[in-house]
C-alpha cells in the first residue's frame, strides 16, 4: 500500500492572539500603554473649573480678578479668569494673576462655609483681613511682572486716609504687605494645578480609564 499523504504540519496549531486587553498585556507592555494614554490625557486636560473653582476663592479674598476670551472649536469665545500658570516640571514654572483687590469685598465666612478644609487659602484670609481691620477702604491693582509668581501691587493712597507725614512710607510697607499674600495666592494656584495634573495623569487614573473604555493593544502595548 502507498503510504498515506499527511496534512503538512502548520507553526502553530491554534490562531495566535493579536488583541489583548490592558490586564492581558506584560508588565513592559502595560507600562507602555500607561504611558501613551498619560499623553492623551496631557495634551487634552483643560483646568477650567479648577481655574473657576480657585477664582471663586479668590473672589471671597476680595480679588477681583481680569477675564480674557478663550477661542472654542465654534468660532465663538468663552471669558474665563485672566491666570496664567506653567506646569512643565522645569525652572520658570508657576502661575499668576491680574485683577484689583478691594478689603470691603472681603468675604471670608462664606470662604470658610465653600473650602472649609484648606488651611492655606484662610491662612491668607487671615492676613487679609488684619490689612482690613487697620485700612478698611483699602483698595490696589494686582500685575503681573516679568515672570511667573512675579506679582506687583499698586495701592490706591486715596482709600487710606493716612497722615501726609506717613504717607509714602507706609504706602509702601502696605503695598509689600498685599504683594507677599498675592504672591503666596498665586503659589496656591500653582500647588492646587499641579497637584491635579498629577492625579489626572497618575498610573491609578490612567489605568481606569483604560479599563473603563475597554481599550485593546497589540502585544507591545499599542492600543488598537
Amino acid at each position: 500500500m502507498g503510504e498515506l499523504l499527511q496534512e503538512p504540519e502548520t507553526e502553530h496549531d491554534e490562531d495566535e492572539q493579536t488583541e489583548f486587553s490592558f490586564a492581558e498585556l506584560s508588565p513592559e507592555a502595560q507600562a507602555r500603554a500607561l504611558d501613551k494614554y498619560r499623553e492623551g490625557v496631557w495634551e487634552d486636560w483643560e483646568p477650567s473649573d479648577e481655574l473657576e473653582h480657585m477664582a471663586g476663592c479668590l473672589r471671597l479674598l476680595g480679588i477681583d480678578l481680569d477675564t480674557c476670551d478663550v477661542p472654542l472649536m465654534n468660532g465663538k469665545t468663552r471669558s474665563e479668569p485672566d491666570i496664567h500658570y506653567r506646569l512643565s516640571y522645569c525652572q520658570g514654572d508657576g502661575a499668576a494673576f491680574t485683577g484689583n483687590w478691594s478689603a470691603k469685598d472681603l468675604r471670608l465666612a462664606q470662604l470658610a462655609g465653600e473650602v472649609a478644609d484648606d488651611d492655606v487659602i484662610h491662612r491668607y484670609g487671615a492676613e487679609l483681613l488684619a490689612v482690613y481691620l487697620r485700612y478698611p477702604k483699602a483698595e490696589c491693582r494686582i500685575a503681573r511682572g516679568m515672570g511667573l509668581l512675579s506679582l506687583s501691587v499698586e495701592v490706591d493712597h486715596e482709600t487710606l486716609d493716612l497722615d501726609e507725614d506717613a504717607h509714602c512710607e507706609e504706602i509702601a510697607d502696605l503695598a509689600e504687605q498685599l504683594q507677599d499674600i498675592f504672591r503666596a495666592c498665586a503659589q496656591w494656584i500653582y500647588d492646587q494645578l499641579r497637584d491635579e495634573a498629577d492625579y489626572q495623569t497618575s498610573d491609578e487614573n490612567c489605568r481606569e480609564g483604560i479599563e473603563a473604555n475597554e481599550y485593546l493593544f497589540d502585544g507591545d502595548g499599542d492600543r488598537l
